[in-house]
């Protein structure tokens, strides 16, 4: 039987037997290359150098190919895991590097993996899917839906449920334009729907303003690090939704229809990148590089990870619609 990914699913297994043949003569590894996973599951990818290489790599999940580790430096695949997936919740996917390790949320448990190989070092049973990760040096917050938190250890594997978890980020406390930021101190009012970042790294601010209903508006404001107003710009005036912002080292983050990058300083635009159909509200950056979801054809989902500095795309993972 086939859905609306036969074709592709065939394409790519067919690909698939080739590569296997191909590896299984050689006796090397029979991964999959990065262009063949077709189907991005959703959600930002989980980010930390898994290899020592100083670089950051990321953790996602791929309809039919499982928990898949790829290198930061040529998205080859590290490791893959066919036989994990990573839950999610409102935020994203359930997963952290921390203390030498990966700690992907399971079905009401845990698995700790080793960042390298991919192999399991452990699996913890919880008594309840797990609401949000948390990770603060080598120590995770586990938060569960049944309200049982605890501290996980990740270097050992060990539980700690007489310690302070690391506290997450609560979204239900957070205005809608600041769910998704990870790198940036977020304030806002949900009823007014204005948002304030400000960067960590140079401590400048920059406000998102979405005036609505009547003559919808997003205006950006740039402050200082005293907090005066430095520039305003009507940003769009047609009030588009605004999907996700994101502020690190002096490049400010607008997620609409299209990622816009904007000097927090002065407020021009540094670049915009789109991959094909209606966006996705998953983004996440980093000093480096940003990392966002977009739709493909049909139901699918690919990310797109571009260069920080100049918006240049390094890989897209999946098969954009129209990208």
């Amino acid at each position: 039987m086939q859905d609306a990914r036969g074709g592709r699913r065939s394409r790519a297994g067919g690909a698939v037997l080739a590569l296997f043949a191909v590896t299984g003569c050689l006796g090397g590894a029979t991964e999959r290359e990065p262009e063949l996973y077709s189907y991005w599951m959703g959600g930002p990818p989980i980010l930390g150098d898994l290899n020592g290489d100083g670089v950051e790599e990321l953790v996602g999940w791929f309809m039919d190919d499982g928990v898949v580790a790829l290198d930061g430096t040529n998205y080859e695949p590290l490791w893959r895991r066919p036989d994990l997936e990573i839950e999610r919740s409102s935020d994203g996917r359930l997963g952290v590097v921390a203390g030498g390790a990966v700690v992907l949320a399971q079905p009401r448990g845990l698995a700790i993996l080793d960042p390298a190989t991919g192999t399991t070092r452990t699996t913890l049973a919880l008594t309840d899917e797990v609401q949000r990760l948390c990770a603060e040096g080598s120590k995770v917050g586990v938060h569960q839906i049944d309200h049982v938190r605890f501290v996980l250890d990740a270097a050992t594997g060990q539980r700690d449920d007489a310690a302070k978890p690391p506290a997450c980020l609560d979204p239900a406390t957070r205005p809608i334009l600041c769910e998704t930021p990870t790198h940036a101190r977020c304030e806002g009012n949900l009823s007014t729907r204005k948002a304030r970042l400000t960067d960590p790294v140079t401590g400048d601010s920059v406000g998102v303003e979405v005036k609505d209903p009547g003559t919808p508006e997003v205006t950006l404001v740039g402050y200082d690090g005293a907090g005066q107003q430095t520039w305003r710009l009507l940003y769009d005036p047609k009030g588009r939704r605004v999907e996700a912002i994101e502020l690190v080292g002096g490049t400010f983050l607008i997620r609409q229809s299209t990622t816009t990058a904007l000097d927090a300083r002065t407020g021009a635009v540094v670049w915009t990148s789109a991959c094909g159909g209606t966006s996705g509200y998953a983004m996440v950056g980093t000093a480096t590089r940003v990392y966002y979801e977009c739709d493909g054809p049909k139901t699918s989902h690919a990310l797109r990870i571009v260069d920080r500095a100049t918006g240049t795309v390094l890989k897209t993972l999946g098969r954009p619609r129209g990208g």
